[in-house]
């Protein structure tokens, strides 16, 4: 049986997928990746309104104009660094 670290999964629907740390360490890490059903995609650079899923967002700074205009598309109104206290509970 193999441990792994259950921060992996826990944020799946998958009913087998669900466990908290104490259960995870029960459950056989083949079974897991068994689960074809389970397809995972990302997008760098995600909400960055003209470098999403680009190159240039890959090891660059996105440059003022773009930061306002990634907040803008992601409807996020804080200003920066700050988190606001729904997020931190």
């Amino acid at each position: 049986m193999v441990k792994f670290p259950p921060s992996h999964v826990s944020k799946y629907p998958y009913p087998k997928l669900n466990l908290t740390r104490e259960e995870s360490y029960g459950v056989d890490f083949v079974n897991l990746v068994s689960l074809k059903t389970t397809h995972v995609t990302t997008t760098i650079g995600y909400g960055s309104p003209n470098k999403a899923n680009s190159y240039s967002v890959h090891g660059a700074a996105l440059g003022e104009k773009e930061v306002e205009a990634t907040r803008n598309n992601l409807g996020w109104p804080y200003e920066p660094f700050k988190v606001p206290d729904e997020v931190k509970r």
